[in-house]
């Protein structure tokens, strides 16, 4: 076997030990697929008609081969690919019209084609010229729908073939992989300690001018599990916003539509408080905005109410 070997362990069973060189390219060759994957959801590439491979999430027909060129032979294990709806509208339709077509394509019931309908009405308000911002939260219990409803969102933006307009995100890699979306933490490029104890910022000085491209043309916002976003982490994002879309007044940044889901009977926040959380506004100034130095505990309590007033 190249890159490892073969060895009985006395009982009859065969155990393959892999080389470190080989592991190193299996690891190498998985980053470079990840990296473009992140592209393809990020809109970085020139976009052609690509609803029908799958490629406007990274995970198109030619994407199991990206990237491994250099590895050993590895036995391949065949995943099938998730069930897709494609919706063929007029050009010039609008947001509503095509979510009554998605709609219908996947039988969403009552609640659901209701909360998508609010979605697509806020954005062809936005279309017809109307600051209005859109700031929705859809919850319920686990088997509800709610991933079956984001991924009708996309379907919406993929029909509308504006599916660069959309960033999906969610709480946790494994959350993200099932919605086939980012994290949020790789979305806004927040800095996060990983698991040798180093701090990590996923959007690098060098990508900071793409990634402002990019967030400048968004016009949908969806996070996933926020039961587990933290309001400190709602604060981050908040701020760091301005950085990637310019420095205005609105939630968000302005953002047209954003949409939270999540069910908060499941996993909380590690070390932070929920978006549930009882806070008091905490004035610090004459205006009541004025935060207080830096690092102590009552900036932690500031920035908290600041979160607050988001949700």
């Amino acid at each position: 076997m190249d890159g490892g070997s073969a060895h009985h362990d006395g009982t009859g069973q065969t155990q393959t030990t892999i080389v470190k060189r080989t592991l190193k390219a299996v690891k190498a060759a998985q980053d470079r697929l990840h990296r473009e994957r992140m592209l393809a959801i990020e809109g970085d590439e020139p976009e052609t008609d690509r609803r029908h491979t799958g490629a406007e999430t990274g995970f198109g027909d030619d994407g199991a081969d990206q990237g491994f060129s250099a590895l050993p032979t590895i036995t391949a294990v065949a995943v099938p690919l998730p069930a897709q709806t494609w919706i063929d509208i007029a050009p010039g339709a609008t947001f509503t019209r095509a979510a009554a077509a998605v709609s219908a394509a996947r039988t969403l019931n009552r609640m659901q084609h209701m909360a998508l309908t609010l979605v697509c009405e806020a954005l062809d308000a936005r279309v017809d010229g109307e600051e209005r911002q859109h700031l929705q939260y859809i919850g319920g219990g686990g088997g509800t729908g709610k991933s079956w409803l984001i991924d009708s969102v996309k379907q919406v933006f993929a029909a509308k073939d504006v599916s660069n307009q959309l960033v999906i995100t969610a709480m946790s890699r494994t959350a993200a992989a099932g919605i086939e979306g980012t994290t949020l933490h790789s979305a806004v490029g927040l800095t996060f300690r990983n698991a040798e104890g180093a701090m990590v910022n996923l959007i690098a000085a060098g990508n900071i001018e793409k990634a402002k491209e990019r967030w400048r043309r968004r016009s949908a916002f969806v996070v996933d599990k926020v039961s587990m976003l933290g309001l400190l982490t709602l604060y981050e994002v908040n701020q760091k916003l301005p950085m990637l879309r310019g420095f205005l007044e609105e939630a968000f940044r302005g953002l047209p539509v954003v949409i939270f889901t999540s069910n908060f009977l499941q996993f909380t926040p590690v070390l932070q408080k929920s978006l549930l959380a009882d806070i008091e506004r905490i004035a610090t100034g004459p205006d009541g905005t004025r935060p207080p130095p830096s690092g102590s505990a009552a900036e932690r309590r500031w920035r908290e109410a600041e979160a607050k007033k988001l949700w």
